[in-house]
């Protein structure tokens, strides 16, 4: 009989298939709200702290500006950069998804598995 997974072990498994089976995303993390890394599978020259750290700043600003422009709940940001993308999405109540992507790729397609990736990772925190 073989032990289960940690949930660690599962979100770390999660986020490598993610990456692993995308066309578009290049880079993937899992960040509490507070900017702390949970998970991350990004490319080498990335800091994971500072991806945390910036990405609570969007996920901070983005929440203010939907409300103070009454747009209701925050769903998701994207920043375009001239090297690639940022997408963050909620995962679950106390995560945050964020997908880093290369440029000029199909932006419908990256939204997509971002937002399956996001609620693969919410099912494994919950």
């Amino acid at each position: 009989m073989t032990a289960p997974m940690k949930r660690s072990d599962r979100l770390a498994q999660t986020l490598r298939q993610l990456v692993g089976n995308s066309i578009d995303i290049r880079g993937v993390a899992v960040i509490s709200l507070d900017g702390l890394v949970i998970a991350a599978h990004l490319p080498s020259e990335m800091d994971q702290l500072r991806v945390g750290a910036v990405a609570a700043s969007i996920l901070n600003l983005s929440g203010r500006s939907v409300v103070q422009l009454a747009r209701g709940e925050f769903q998701q940001t994207l920043i375009q950069g001239t090297e690639g993308n940022v997408i963050l999405t909620y995962a679950g109540k106390n995560a945050t998804f964020v997908a880093l992507t290369e440029r000029g790729i199909n932006l419908g397609m990256a939204f997509l598995e971002a937002r399956e990736g996001a609620q693969r990772v919410a099912e494994v925190l919950s």
